[in-house]
């Protein structure tokens, strides 16, 4: 179970950094009242940027990071920022969405685990990109 919880604390973190620097990043090129393509575009890799920190850190398979990233950046950050929300609610929404976007993730992996009579241990191992050998050292 501490590996389930390892990605929900990794999809509330994911969250919370694509909404706080998404959100500054857009800010940053609207400062000139013109959001171009070329900005539309160079902000669209702030979630992979947060993606990659937050698996170099937290040791979790990259493609679940990456995937809590943008349908966090589309679902409520989008929405937020089309709506004129500031810097600080869009960290909370981000929070808030990275965390309820891992959470399907983290039924399927128990799920499967449960279906395929695993223990809790092999469970701890689910979603981290690191061994049980290594947390040793």
């Amino acid at each position: 179970m501490a590996a389930l919880r390892h990605i929900a604390i990794g999809g509330s973190l994911t969250g919370l950094g694509t909404g706080v620097f998404w959100s500054l990043v857009v800010g940053l090129f609207s400062l000139d009242q013109v959001f171009n393509g070329t900005e539309l575009l160079l902000s669209l890799t702030v979630p992979g940027i947060m993606a990659l920190t937050v698996w170099k850190t937290l040791k979790i398979r990259f493609w679940i990071v990456l995937l809590v990233a943008y349908l966090t950046l589309l679902v409520p950050l989008l929405g937020l920022g089309l709506g004129g929300a500031n810097t600080l609610q869009m960290t909370i929404g981000g929070v808030i969405g990275g965390f309820c976007w891992s959470g399907p993730i983290i039924l399927y992996y128990f799920a499967h685990g449960f279906l395929r009579g695993q223990t809790a241990e092999s469970l701890r191992s689910a979603g981290t990109t690191r061994a049980a050998s290594d947390d040793s050292s």
